[in-house]
């Protein structure tokens, strides 16, 4: 057996401290990630648990008739927003952009509905 000496390692001190700088900022962005994630998390069930109130308190119909289109518009308005974001930041948009599109079908299929029925003579207002 040779007995060679352990070669050590020199590390300069500029490439120490900023190895230590990195991981500390590494553990300080997974903080905040772990802290968004419990926020978006809490909004979730929130907001579920609000809806299960609006349903129980409107039945099933005055949701769907009231409260499913101004949420499928705001977030069809969103998404279509969050696309254009997208596509100025050279990012995929497609699938986004999409949503958005299918989001505000129903609020806009409802209003035509409507619009249709009246037209028809089939809504509140007799002829």
């Amino acid at each position: 057996m040779d007995n060679k000496k352990d070669e050590e390692l020199d590390i300069k001190m500029e490439n120490a401290t900023e190895a230590i700088g990195n991981v500390t900022h590494v553990v300080e962005y997974q903080r905040k990630v772990e802290k968004r994630n419990i926020i978006i998390i809490s909004l979730i069930i929130t907001i579920l648990v609000l809806a299960i109130f609006v349903i129980d308190s409107l039945q099933l119909l005055g949701f769907f008739m009231l409260v499913l289109p101004i949420v499928l518009l705001a977030v069809g308005l969103f998404l279509i927003g969050y696309s254009i974001h997208l596509v100025r930041q050279k990012h995929p948009y497609k699938l986004t952009l999409l949503m958005g599109i299918l989001s505000l079908s129903y609020p806009l299929a409802l209003c035509l509905l409507f619009f249709f029925a009246i037209a028809l003579g089939l809504g509140p207002v007799p002829n």
